[in-house]
């Protein structure tokens, strides 16, 4: 039987953080230019010290508790 791990690399966080930061998203959707962008990272289990990295970055961050999804930074995050 194989295991597989549900915690995220740190540098999938600081990739994710450098790709909004770049602004090379509107180069993929220029459609979308005048909407206001809100960047969400997701995953099944979220590390407290990825969570404060994205949070001090101003990305949104979804993550399982129990059966449900949540925003784990709402209040935190002030775009």
């Amino acid at each position: 039987m194989t295991l597989y791990s549900c915690v995220i690399k740190p540098e999938y966080a600081k990739d994710f953080v450098e790709f909004v930061k770049s602004g090379e998203f509107w180069n993929h959707f220029p459609e979308y230019r005048d909407r206001k962008f809100l960047p969400i990272f997701s995953t099944l289990y979220m590390l407290e010290d990825i969570l404060n990295y994205l949070t001090k970055n101003g990305v949104y961050t979804f993550a399982m508790k129990g059966d449900e999804i949540y925003i784990l930074n709402f209040k935190e995050v002030d775009l």
